[in-house]
């Protein structure tokens, strides 16, 4: 995928640390990573194991305690909190887990809301705004608040905002780890198609059935790249000498299958200590389980089904 195309996004040593009085945690050890004009790559991994953190830093929300990160040849690793401010605003689109909409503003004006923060005059930002919203499969909803719109609709709003001001770069942080895996693919059909049309798209997940979609996908664990695949490899056509690659896929896998079980297990014990409420329990035992049978019918396609 990256044959004759420009790098736009260059990792370098990526390192952070994050101090709370005598205690310090190092959330990023080392990264390093490069993504091509036109293309969408997958940061694949657990909760915790860094890939917020990475996103956030390769989009001036935050800052590198060490290392750099070269867009478009400039490196912002260290900008002043002004250029960083225009680097937000015009390079980069972020699209958030939670979606990250203004309640009180309709569609329509959730996604003008940026283009007019950058200058743009009213009638054009409207204008341009309808048809991000058609370029979403909105059209007809321009009135609707975020609240009266579902999951997906919400997180297609959401990408419609990122793009408001035609940034180069994308930034997806588990964009569907709140969606059912229909709503979740209609999501990931735009992404692939922004990359088609020559965006540069970076996608944070632990769904290996959204990280099968994209060009590239990288494992990260503890805050370290551990390996680099292909979709062929995920889903099991990769040739014989790659074996070893797909082993770690499996291994990463299991280690989210336990990690699920787990969550399963103190999420049981908070209901149980009345910590949560009932709807609360319902809600994130139910995405668990959903997690669980997805990881279990990847592990099986990979003929490494496990018991229990």
């Amino acid at each position: 995928m990256s044959s004759g195309r420009k790098p736009v996004v260059y990792v370098k040593d990526l390192v952070k640390i994050y101090k709370t009085g005598p205690v310090a945690v190092q959330a990023l050890r080392g990264v390093s990573l490069t993504v091509y004009e036109g293309e969408i790559i997958a940061i694949m991994g657990p909760s915790g194991s860094g890939k917020t953190t990475l996103l956030n830093i390769i989009g001036g929300v935050d800052k590198p305690t060490a290392g750099s990160v070269i867009v478009d040849g400039q490196d912002i690793s260290f900008l002043p909190e002004k250029d960083l401010q225009r680097y937000r605003l015009y390079k980069v689109g972020y699209i958030f887990q939670f979606f990250n909409l203004i309640p009180t503003l309709t569609a329509l004006e959730n996604v003008v809301l940026p283009m007019i923060m950058a200058g743009k005059k009213h009638s054009e930002a409207v204008e341009r705004g309808k048809e991000l919203i058609k370029l979403v499969g909105l059209t007809g909803k321009e009135k609707r608040l975020p609240e009266e719109m579902s999951g997906g609709e919400r997180q297609r709003l959401a990408i419609a905002v990122a793009l408001a001001n035609d940034p180069p770069i994308i930034l997806a942080d588990e964009p569907t780890g709140e969606l059912d895996i229909v709503n979740a693919e209609k999501v990931m059909e735009v992404m692939v198609s922004l990359a088609r049309q020559g965006k540069t798209v970076i996608v944070s997940t632990h769904d290996p059935r959204v990280a099968r979609l994209t060009d590239k996908i990288y494992l990260l664990e503890d805050g370290r790249i551990t390996g680099m695949h292909t979709p062929e490899k995920l889903a099991g056509t990769a040739p014989l000498q790659e074996v070893e690659l797909e082993r770690s896929i499996v291994d990463y896998l299991k280690k989210r299958l336990d990690g699920a079980k787990s969550e399963i297990e103190s999420l049981t014990k908070l209901f149980r200590e009345g910590k949560i409420s009932v709807e609360e329990f319902v809600e994130k035992y139910s995405l668990l389980k959903q997690t669980i049978r997805v990881i279990r019918s990847e592990l099986a396609r990979l003929g490494a089904g496990v018991e229990g």
